[in-house]
């Protein structure tokens, strides 16, 4: 969800919102809160479809042996590479 104390967030806010609204179509605090409530419904839709999707890539990455041992030597690696940077500082 679209972290409301972000400063980024606000500032990126404040500038798109406004171009939407309409002085002549009604009060302007309710065309905020409208446009605002349609941003966190977009959001809810767009990533709540992200969780499905990684819930299917999450159960596809632990029912195969495959990818499991792929992981399994990347990680090897990394840690590898990890301990020799380590040692050599």
């Amino acid at each position: 969800m679209i972290d409301i104390l972000n400063p980024k967030v606000a500032i990126f806010f404040m500038a798109f919102l406004p171009q939407f609204v309409r002085e002549g179509e009604g009060p302007v605090p309710v065309q905020l809160l409208v446009l605002g409530f349609i941003v966190v419904l977009v959001a809810i839709v767009v990533e709540g479809l992200y969780v499905l999707a990684a819930d299917k890539l999450a159960d596809k990455i632990r029912n195969s042996q495959r990818i499991s041992r792929w992981m399994d030597k990347i990680v090897g690696a990394i840690f590898t590479f990890l301990g020799i940077r380590l040692a050599i500082s």
